[in-house]
């Protein structure tokens, strides 16, 4: 079992998509994941509910934020009830404080933080950086390397980038290592509201009215988001090998 937390102290940085289409793409590898929503804006809920409904392959678990709870009580609850029952973990989490993400972190071997070449998602991933060490520290583990279990992901935009947006992209990559995320494109957003599978989205496309041109570009476009998904995939677990 492997666990993966996307985390971002900035909000809005594409975690809750990026954890559509990965585990869209472990699905279409026969893979069995958890996902733990810990976002209050249950962006990524509402895609996995419906899809969970239909994929015995999708389990959902929730871990209440408990008032006057410290990290080590969530650790200690998320340890007891992330066994290994499914291939992979996935935690989505929010763009603030909360001793439920601390403790997702210490928990994962890998901490995953989306980011444009934007100065405050510059400032993100540093700031989560610093939230995985205090995790860390929290289970008593001082020594490890926060970067041995952090991976940032580039999210290039698909517009000109001007002198500043260069540099932070320059920041990101040289700096971080960060490996090439997916575009921030209509199509790879628009897939939570779609609240299918990408398999399911092309037996729609095939099972609809539409003309044969109609279908082929949209087949096209499906097809191409796996592609990126499972090559993005393939990165993550590069790291984790």
């Amino acid at each position: 079992m492997k666990i993966i937390t996307l985390a971002s102290t900035k909000g809005g940085v594409g975690k809750s998509t990026t954890g559509a289409v990965l585990i869209d793409s472990l699905l279409r590898r026969g893979d069995t994941v958890r996902l733990v929503d810990l976002d209050s804006q249950r962006s990524i809920i509402k895609w996995a509910e419906p899809v969970s409904a239909r994929n015995e392959g999708l389990t959902i678990s929730h871990f209440p934020d408990e008032p006057g709870s410290v990290l080590q009580d969530h650790y200690n609850m998320m340890l007891s009830t992330v066994q290994e029952e499914t291939d992979w973990v996935v935690f989505d989490t929010k763009g603030a404080d909360d001793p439920r993400i601390l403790a997702a972190m210490a928990l994962s071997d890998l901490v995953i933080a989306p980011a444009a070449p934007v100065s405050e998602e510059v400032v993100g991933i540093a700031k989560t950086l610093i939230h995985i060490k205090n995790a860390l520290e929290g289970i008593g583990e001082p020594d490890t390397d926060p970067r041995d279990m952090f991976l940032v992901l580039y999210q290039k935009p698909g517009q000109f980038l001007d002198a500043e947006a260069t540099d932070n992209a320059d920041l990101i990559n040289d700096y971080y290592g960060a490996v090439v995320g997916m575009y921030r494109s209509l199509a790879v957003a628009g897939i939570i509201g779609r609240k299918m599978t990408t398999n399911e989205m092309l037996a729609e496309v095939d099972n609809s009215e539409a003309d044969n041109r109609t279908k082929t570009r949209a087949r096209a476009t499906i097809t191409k988001i796996q592609q990126e998904a499972d090559a993005l995939l393939e990165r993550i677990m590069g790291k984790l090998s």
